[in-house]
């Protein structure tokens, strides 16, 4: 007589963005990770890229001030059809949330079902967006299990919008470890010579990341500098160095771990506005490259920890970091270090235990 398997226990992610950023990548992690412990995991949303099961609930544009008002009015259509997606499935045994719109207006359904947890991938929004929805958000956070944080920075701007009797978390984010590149064949292909000083920017080429202070630093510091990403100032910032041989803006590029192996430093020059977990800092810190970072992000403690360097942001600042051979000057064996300590076996193991599942098992008696 055959014995049937206990069924797999099934995840959903509810989430929907037009965008394609460091959360969006963030929760594609998540749903590989869960995976990989043989849970089931469904997408109730759209997300660009994501590879995965999903079903559309025709959601509209993700919240924003331009967008909250046809948002809000839509709420009852897309409660109606995320119920009948749900009703017509198998049962879940968690939900994972990560916007804004699915927290406030899903949260109570949801919870009804199975336990529910938001991640939070960035401080609360500021101006006149997050005056409007604060009060919407501490209502719907009075029926989550659990708030989930990608920083302790986060964490604090979270607690002072959400229900004080809300269990807040801490799981900082994790990146597979990189495997080795070809440190002199990356330099090469740049015209970058052995002996010389490499560093590197990535990230979205706008105002609040500051690209120009990073290569101005570079520049100040007699370095090179690779500047990965695309946005609204790369045009501009091509303009101003189109004829200088020490800058290569490369555009956006899904070989960010090649320009770090070759590099000796990164500049995280973000004002931090926004900024929930600098993922780059971490990609940086598997290849033992340190980080040199404006004071004014917010994220001093954890660039200190990663065995990077704070300045002012100011390029002759920054360039005297970069220049700083000593003993106080930035370590990539203390960037390494950190680097071990976000592995995505804890990470994963962390967001297991916060969705309220065995640890490792994909398998029960039954549903939740």
């Amino acid at each position: 007589m055959k014995i049937d398997e206990p069924p797999t226990q099934r995840v959903a992610i509810v989430a929907t963005t037009e965008y394609h950023g460091g959360a969006e990548i963030y929760i594609q992690r998540l749903k590989q990770q869960l995976e990989e412990k043989g849970y089931a995991v469904t997408l109730f949303g759209d997300l660009v890229g994501f590879d995965g099961e999903s079903r559309s609930i025709g959601a509209g544009p993700k919240w924003g001030l331009r967008t909250l008002t046809v948002g809000l009015l839509s709420l009852p259509q897309e409660r109606g059809r995320l119920l009948s997606a749900l009703n017509s499935d198998q049962p879940f045994a968690a939900f994972s949330l990560h916007f804004k719109r699915e927290q406030i207006a899903y949260t109570r359904l949801l919870t009804k079902r199975a336990r529910t947890v938001w991640v939070e991938h960035g401080t609360f929004p500021s101006g006149l967006f997050g005056i409007i929805i604060r009060p919407l958000y501490w209502l719907a956070s009075r029926k989550v299990s659990e708030i989930v944080c990608v920083s302790e920075l986060v964490a604090r701007s979270i607690a002072q919008r959400a229900s004080r009797s809300t269990p807040i978390s801490v799981i900082e984010s994790a990146v597979a470890r990189p495997n080795p590149s070809d440190r002199e064949a990356t330099r090469a292909k740049y015209g970058v010579t052995t002996d010389a000083r490499l560093c590197v920017f990535v990230g979205r080429l706008t105002a609040r990341k500051r690209p120009q202070l990073a290569i101005e630093a570079a520049l100040a510091a007699s370095a090179v500098i690779l500047v990965a990403g695309d946005g609204p100032e790369r045009a501009r910032l091509e303009s101003l160095y189109r004829n200088n041989p020490d800058v290569h803006l490369i555009g956006q590029t899904d070989d960010v771990s090649s320009l770090l192996s070759a590099a000796d430093y990164h500049l995280w020059t973000s004002d931090g506005v926004g900024e929930g977990f600098p993922t780059v800092l971490l990609e940086a810190s598997w290849h033992s490259v340190p980080t040199v970072a404006a004071s004014d992000s917010g994220f001093a403690t954890m660039v200190k920890s990663a065995g990077g360097v704070v300045t002012e942001p100011d390029a002759e600042a920054m360039a005297v970091a970069i220049l700083d051979d000593s003993e106080h000057g930035a370590s990539g064996a203390s960037a390494l270090a950190w680097a071990k300590q976000h592995t995505l076996s804890d990470w994963s193991t962390a967001h297991t235990i916060s969705l309220g599942l065995p640890i490792g098992e994909g398998k029960t008696d039954g549903y939740a």
